[in-house]
């Protein structure tokens, strides 16, 4: 416990430093933080003292702390670590010596502690204290100056001015050198070192050591020493007395110095340090000399390899000045031929455009005879074409035709070459699959066939529509023309003069080749298509001339089928009044009630018969419309109610009804019958696609004029409506949502393309799920299209 000089008493406890407040009665404690280097260095607390700068000294279990109060009057802590990384030692008392000395007694023996650097100077049995710890609290100053400190084996007295430092440094000597663990001593080779003052080592030295002692006996243990290799190391090197020896290796050739000195326990250290040269022999090729011989072998050398060089190159330069003639006029030669390649570059690069413009054109075409008229007139304006000709192999024939073929501007007549005659060109290539270029014939010809008399002979050269014959010709290329890998024909350009073509004129009519091919095989799926799309339109005609038939039956059996019933039973009632008549019991009611009778059955066969007339009428005009595509003069309610007649017979059978709204005053300059194949269409979807799984559906179709020129039809169902994602697919070809279940994806279809060209109108449709579908067709009253 300690009272400070500003009045505040300090406790220090197992559990910290207490700080009492006396005026309110109550403790401020201070522990160690390890989080903080501010604090307590330890909670147990030893001892206290304070000294004349108001600092509190606290003795703890980890060493020595410093208190100092602050403005604030809070603590401010400082720990003193012990040097050299040693553990603190707990201690036991602090005691002031009154020359500014902290005396400290601890578990390790006693310290002495300068405040002002923070340096501690430590004393053990060796110096004449008791060996062993000192107890805490132990501690005494006398009055005059006389410091007591008790311990387990007694007490340690002693006057602080009388305890002074050993003042002789040690002398130091170099006990020993090794190399590579071996004493130099142990051999003759070497004088006593205290005698020597040089060492000379060889370069195979590679590990020596240096050892080395303090004379200095007070404390031998806390000598302390100093060693550099000069040359090596940059600054001493400390140690201690445990480790008194220095090693090196593998160190470079030279000169080295090794300089030692020492200290005595109490850090006073020799003023002349003891020294050795070490002088280590470089091998051979690291000498002066052989360094110096290298370089003169090395000039030497490289002065001979000078001459013998200057030698080689006069030699090669008149060898050189032989080849620079001979390579200039070389170069002229190849400068020329470049000239010219650069030309046909350019020309290549020109043709490889015009050919890309000619395939363009070429391949837009669809019409064969134009592709072929088209590509002569190119192929004519290339090269050199007197002779030009585009065949067709037919392979199912075994032929070849020429349907185009041209010399000097006149059309041969079409005419065919047969595969079975293989001393043709023209069959070879195709044959082959090869091109044939021939630019002498007579020289040439034997690379392809075996002789001439097919390809020059007058009588197999073909004939000029003007009769005129002819000519033979010198040079000749033939193209095969491929598609997918298989020879479809060949082009077949001639010429007059020998040596007309140039590999460029074949490369052109290959590429070409090539576009009429795709052009062959575009014209080709046209056509295909065109007559795809005619069998297709015809079958739909078909399917609604057999709809149209089955109407016409089932509207004439209810009149014919009246008119039977009524001619049976009057046939019936004539034979009664025969009877009675041929009997004389013919009364005059009797006969009066069969003219009643007969008046009657007249009417109502009239009615029938007459009905059934009408209904042929319109059906056989409605037939008409539909096997033709006529223009002419209509009404167009007129001819929309002989539609619907005919097809109301299959919407009722469906379970659904039609309503047709239309004023009876719209005359239409247009087309019928395909007007009539559009509405027809137009309800088999409606009962195909909007009524499904169920009945009572309503079709109404009605129209209005929004000009004196302009026609508008609706069609709208109230069935199930059409999602949008198929509402921009439904006038595409065979798209349905019925395939294999009675739609073919081609009734709207066939609409759209009736409607926008033959009736030069326009459909569209709108709908919503679960509302219903409309289409909208506006039409012109007088259409543009002339005759059938």
């Amino acid at each position: 416990m300690l009272e400070d000089k500003r009045g505040n008493l300090w406790l220090g406890t197992e559990n910290g430093l207490n700080r009492m407040d006396r005026a309110k009665g109550t403790f401020k404690v201070y522990r160690h933080d390890p989080a903080r280097r501010d604090s307590l260095s330890h909670d147990r607390v030893h001892y206290l003292h304070q000294d004349p700068q108001e600092r509190l000294w606290i003795g703890t279990a980890a060493g020595l702390t410093m208190a100092r109060l602050g403005d604030d009057g809070q603590p401010r802590f400082k720990v003193y670590p012990p040097p050299d990384g040693r553990s603190p030692d707990p201690v036991g008392a602090i005691l002031d010596d009154g020359q500014g000395q902290l005396w400290i007694s601890s578990t390790a023996g006693i310290a002495r502690f300068n405040p002002e650097n923070g340096a501690f100077k430590y004393y053990t049995s060796r110096d004449g204290l008791i060996d062993g710890s000192y107890f805490i609290g132990a501690g005494y100053r006398a009055p005059d100056g006389t410091l007591y400190f008790g311990a387990l084996e007694g007490m340690t007295a002693f006057q602080p001015a009388r305890i002074h430092d050993n003042p002789y440094p040690p002398p130091v000597a170099i006990t020993d050198v090794s190399i590579f663990n071996q004493s130099i001593q142990r051999g003759k080779a070497h004088a006593p070192l205290e005698q020597t003052k040089s060492l000379a080592l060889s370069y195979r030295d590679a590990v020596f050591s240096f050892e080395f002692a303090a004379m200095h006996y007070a404390d031998p243990q806390r000598n302390r020493y100093a060693y550099q290799l000069v040359g090596f190391d940059p600054d001493w090197v400390t140690t201690d007395a445990s480790k008194r020896f220095a090693t090196y290796t593998n160190l470079d050739p030279g000169h080295y110095v090794f300089r030692v000195r020492a200290a005595n326990k109490d850090g006073v250290w020799s003023s002349e340090p003891a020294s050795l040269e070490v002088t280590i022999a470089p091998p051979l090729w690291k000498t002066w000399w052989f360094r110096l011989l290298a370089a003169a072998v090395v000039l030497g050398g490289a002065y001979l390899l000078l001459r013998v060089r200057v030698r080689l190159l006069m030699r090669q330069k008149q060898a050189l000045e032989q080849q620079v003639g001979s390579r200039t006029r070389e170069l002229v030669q190849q400068k020329e031929s470049i000239e010219r390649e650069k030309e046909n570059v350019e020309l290549a690069h020109r043709n490889i455009s015009l050919l890309s413009d000619i395939g363009r054109r070429i391949t837009a075409n669809l019409d064969s005879e134009a592709i072929m008229s088209l590509l002569y007139q190119q192929v004519h304006a290339l090269m050199d074409a007197s002779v030009f000709g585009i065949g067709i192999y037919r392979p199912e024939r075994e032929l070849i035709e020429y349907p185009f073929a041209m010399e000097r501007g006149k059309r041969y007549t079409p005419y065919t070459r047969s595969m079975r005659e293989p001393d043709q060109l023209a069959v070879w290539c195709i044959q082959h699959g090869e091109e044939v270029f021939i630019n002498d014939l007579e020289q040439e010809y034997p690379r392809y066939i075996s002789k001439l008399d097919l390809v020059s002979g007058a009588e197999n050269m073909g004939t000029l529509e003007d009769g005129s014959m002819p000519t033979e010709p010198r040079s000749l290329i033939y193209v095969p023309i491929s598609v997918g890998g298989q020879v479809r024909g060949v082009i077949t350009v001639h010429s007059y003069r020998a040596h007309a073509y140039q590999r460029i004129d074949l490369d052109m009519l290959t590429t070409l080749a090539s576009y009429v091919a795709v052009a062959f095989a575009n014209a080709d799926s046209y056509r295909q298509l065109q007559e795809a799309q005619q069998q297709l339109v015809e079958r739909e005609k078909l399917a609604a001339l057999g709809s149209l038939v089955a109407g016409v039956a089932h509207e004439l059996n209810t009149p014919i089928g009246n008119s039977l019933v009524i001619a049976s039973t009057l046939e019936d009632r004539t034979t009664e009044i025969e009877v009675l008549n041929n009997g004389n019991t013919l009364r005059r009611s009797d006969l009066r009630t069969f003219i009643d009778a007969a008046r009657e059955a007249s009417t109502l066969l009239m009615r029938s018969l007459r009905n059934a007339a009408e209904l042929v009428n319109s059906f056989k005009q409605v037939a008409v419309d539909q096997a033709s595509a006529k223009r002419r003069l209509f009404n167009l309610h007129q001819a929309s109610q002989e539609i619907v007649m005919t097809m109301k017979n299959q919407v009722r059978k469906a379970g659904h009804h039609i309503v047709l709204e239309m004023p009876d005053d719209i005359e239409m300059d247009s087309f019928p019958g395909p007007y009539g194949q559009v509405v027809i269409n137009l309800i088999n979807n409606a009962l195909l696609h909007a009524f499904e799984g169920r009945e009572g559906g309503e079709i109404r179709m009605w129209a209005v004029q929004p000009g004196a020129d302009r026609v508008r039809v609706v069609f709208e169902d109230n069935g199930k409506g059409i999602s949008l994602e198929h509402q921009a697919r439904i006038f595409d070809p065979f798209f349905t949502t019925k395939l294999g279940q009675g739609g073919n994806g081609l009734g709207l279809s066939i609409t759209y393309n009736i409607v926008t060209s033959l009736l030069d109108g326009t459909i569209r449709v709108d709908s919503a799920v679960g509302v219903g579908t409309r289409f909208t067709i506006d039409l012109p009253v007088k259409a543009s299209l002339a005759g059938d």
